[in-house]
């Protein structure tokens, strides 16, 4: 029951990775409001409105296989009151989810349209960006401050709270039914085996997830200082593209079954490279003359 959410999880944080690593590697002008992608999409050509609403969607489809993973997990245990047993009651559920985080990417298309102008106004908030802001066609999202303040005090904590409430409200109904108040059918070998596997995915979830949500405490921590400078912006990048290293070490560490598979096929490697082979007789021997 497992299988799925746990490939589709894999499958979005992998995705995620190979945007921000290779195809649009996000390049923030935190103060000027303004995105520059520095990946192959851009020597593709490939406007940055799409690479930011690309990436920001990503980024979103991450969190909701989050939800899905744990929703199923936590639907999964027979004593859970609040568990989906209809599908398309689940559905419904995480396409809901789902569009209310999606709400805030219609608002990048609303940029201005003379981005020259845009660029300059964006100066009075941050008069010194560094020289990548004026040497290359960076997308500015915005000037309208109506606008800026509603997205980041308004709407961008709307929907974190909205993600994380149901991240948690799911991880609490698992810990409920699974430690507090355990099915008494179940064997306490089975029972063990489920808190393990759940104390697994819940490490393979949180410690890769901590990296990426490094530009979000970043965010933050800049709507009320306004102290961040471009190199902590640019070092919350780079922290969030190793977020796939830490997940495929994450889940080796936590999940012996894959780490015993990766032990056998590099053991079985070694003993190949070191088998000798038989020596082939000299065939100047068996030439009669």
């Amino acid at each position: 029951m497992m299988k799925l959410p746990l490939l589709i999880n894999h499958f979005c944080c992998s995705l995620l990775d190979f945007l921000f690593c290779t195809m649009s590697t996000p390049y923030g002008f935190l103060h000027n409001i303004a995105f520059l992608g520095v990946g192959l999409f851009s020597y593709l050509g490939v406007s940055q409105s799409f690479q930011l609403s690309s990436g920001l969607t990503t980024c979103l489809l991450v969190c909701s296989s989050y939800i899905y993973l744990f929703e199923t997990r936590s639907s999964s245990l027979q004593m859970n009151r609040w568990k989906m047993s209809w599908p398309w009651v689940r559905g419904i559920y995480h396409l809901i989810v789902f569009l209310f985080a999606f709400s805030i990417i219609p608002l990048i298309y609303l940029r201005p349209d003379d981005q020259l102008a845009a660029k300059l106004d964006s100066l009075a908030r941050d008069p010194c960006p560094t020289r990548e802001f004026f040497d290359n066609p960076v997308l500015i999202i915005s000037t309208d401050p109506h606008l800026i303040n509603f997205v980041f005090y308004f709407l961008a904590p709307m929907i974190i709270l909205h993600t994380n409430f149901h991240l948690v409200f799911h991880v609490s109904c698992t810990v409920y039914y699974l430690y507090i108040v355990p099915n008494k059918s179940t064997s306490v070998e089975n029972r063990k085996n489920q808190q393990r596997f759940f104390i697994g995915i819940l490490f393979q979830t949180a410690i890769p997830s901590f990296f990426l949500f490094a530009i979000l405490f970043l965010v933050v921590f800049d709507s009320f200082t306004h102290q961040v400078t471009q190199a902590a912006v640019n070092s919350a990048v780079i922290s969030a593209a190793t977020h796939g290293i830490i997940e495929s070490v994450t889940i080796l560490i936590v999940h012996r079954s894959y780490r015993e598979a990766v032990f056998r096929r590099k053991s079985r490697r070694v003993s190949d490279n070191h088998r000798v082979k038989p020596r082939q007789p000299d065939s100047s021997f068996l030439t009669p003359k």
